[in-house]
């Protein structure tokens, strides 16, 4: 493992996610403070996660042949400047809500181009025989981040205001580009360049076409992009249902970020973890459980300890997939095959859009009780359909 090197992509990862929870915190406050709906605020989720669509299989092919360090340089410096120039629209009290959607649409850009490389360079830098426990102690920083950057958002709004919070946003951000210029990442095989991005994204989505237990993979994780859609509504659950405000906001991404400190830690721990197919339907079957729990919920606290199970569940489920598809596919392919992974995050704008079409029909508590037994569904059914998703390890 080039442990120096891997040190620094952690410092990144840490950044990069402290900065992106800490604007999501922002921007959906900034949506109800601007008179927003439910639908609203689901679009902007939406918009967040939309680009994944059109950009994560180039940016897969891109990542595979002009460099992962280059590419991340130039997503993460392009949110670094949607963030201060969101806090100046703020500050100058010439922000409307269109605006934030664009905001949102450009940024979830940078993000579609920065996560195929991002998690490639893990293999780039520590070899399949760590890969278990680099991807894990890649979300424990996720988390860590997720920790620091809600809390830390919900307080600086009452401080702050929402401008002043995007400013410390776009200061998160900057440090990630300063540690990702410390870090040297392998160099570009020289035969892929001279592929074109066509037939390097052909190559890659027969192999998978071609793969039973990759497809399987990635139709559970469409089914809970489409139905899990419980981050987007959790300023409803703060505002409406019990009432904590944007600190409270911040409290419930900082408990499931720690279910999902903890669940990395412990897999972490672990060189080998065996039957990994079945431990991630497990985990997707008791991630839509407790989402259904939490819906019912009315009193913060209880809340709270439910989103830290929700952390643990989904913290585990990540960790096997991206486990799974990572050491499955040869260098050539790793960063294509994680572009396409990128794209079925396509699936998260219709779950956006979905789930805040329903809640401001029905309420949140029914959307997110609706999504968890529809997620429990179809793990139950990949569990019993698909024998050699079961059998991965």
């Amino acid at each position: 493992m080039r442990h120096q090197d891997y040190r620094w992509l952690w410092l990144n990862i840490f950044f990069w996610t402290m900065g992106r929870w800490m604007e999501w915190v922002a921007l959906s406050w900034l949506v109800l403070d601007l008179g927003g709906s439910p639908f609203v605020l689901g679009a902007v989720w939406a918009c967040r996660t939309l680009p994944s669509v059109f950009f994560g299989a180039l940016a897969g092919v891109l990542s595979d042949t002009m460099g992962r360090r280059r590419l991340m340089l130039i997503a993460q410096t392009c949110m670094v400047s949607l963030q201060f120039l969101a806090a100046s629209l703020v500050v100058a009290g010439r922000v409307e809500i269109w605006q934030v959607l664009v905001i949102a649409l450009l940024g979830g850009t940078a993000l579609a181009f920065d996560q195929p490389a991002r998690q490639t360079m893990i293999y780039d830098l520590v070899g399949k025989h760590d890969l278990l426990n680099a991807v894990a102690l890649n979300r424990i920083a996720q988390r860590t981040g997720s920790i620091a950057g809600a809390p830390l958002a919900g307080a600086l709004i009452g401080f702050l205001g929402v401008g002043g919070t995007l400013y410390v946003v776009g200061a998160a951000f900057l440090l990630g580009v300063v540690s990702l210029l410390m870090l040297h990442s392998p160099p570009v095989l020289a035969s892929l360049r001279r592929q074109s991005i066509w037939k390097d994204f052909l190559l890659a989505w027969n192999y998978v076409r071609g793969q039973p237990q990759i497809l399987g993979i990635l139709a559970v994780e469409i089914a809970f992009d489409t139905f899990g859609a419980y981050h987007m509504l959790m300023p409803l659950f703060a505002r409406d249902i019990l009432e904590v405000g944007p600190t409270g906001l911040g409290f419930l991404y900082a408990a499931e970020g720690f279910g999902e400190m903890a669940g990395a830690l412990v897999l972490a721990s672990f060189s080998q973890v065996r039957r990994r197919g079945w431990l991630m339907l497990g985990g997707f079957l008791g991630l839509g459980a407790v989402l259904l729990l939490f819906s019912l919920s009315s009193w913060f606290y209880l809340s709270l300890l439910m989103l830290a199970v929700v952390g643990l569940m989904h913290t585990t489920v990540m960790i096997m997939v991206q486990t799974l598809l990572l050491g499955s596919v040869s260098d050539e392919l790793r960063g294509r095959v994680m572009g396409i992974y990128v794209f079925t995050w396509g699936a998260v704008p219709l779950g956006s859009l979905q789930a805040g079409a329903v809640a401001g029909l029905l309420g949140a508590p029914f959307a997110l009780g609706m999504g968890g037994a529809v997620i429990m569904l179809a793990a139950a059914a990949l569990a019993i359909t698909q024998p050699k998703v079961r059998q991965l390890e």
